[in-house]
């Protein structure tokens, strides 16, 4: 559940920002933000999305991938 909530929060915070590239930084904020409740470890989610092939990672940055969104139906 808490990887789902990942990449679906990572999907909005992309498409609210328009950035291409995120830190979990800003997906933990959104959370924060939208007053939801926070994910336990936000950067072992993004090592379990990138394992899955959901989110790659570039540097300190990542991105979601085709295959998350398509994992998430968007």
């Amino acid at each position: 559940m808490q990887n789902e909530k990942f990449l679906a929060a990572a999907i909005w915070v992309e498409a609210k920002s328009g950035k291409n590239r995120l830190k979990t930084a800003d997906v933990s904020s959104a959370l924060k933000n939208a007053n939801q409740t926070k994910i336990n470890n936000p950067s072992e989610t993004l090592n379990q999305n990138v394992t899955k092939g959901f989110c790659e990672k570039e540097g300190k940055d990542f991105f979601v991938t085709q295959e998350g969104r398509d994992h998430l139906g968007v």
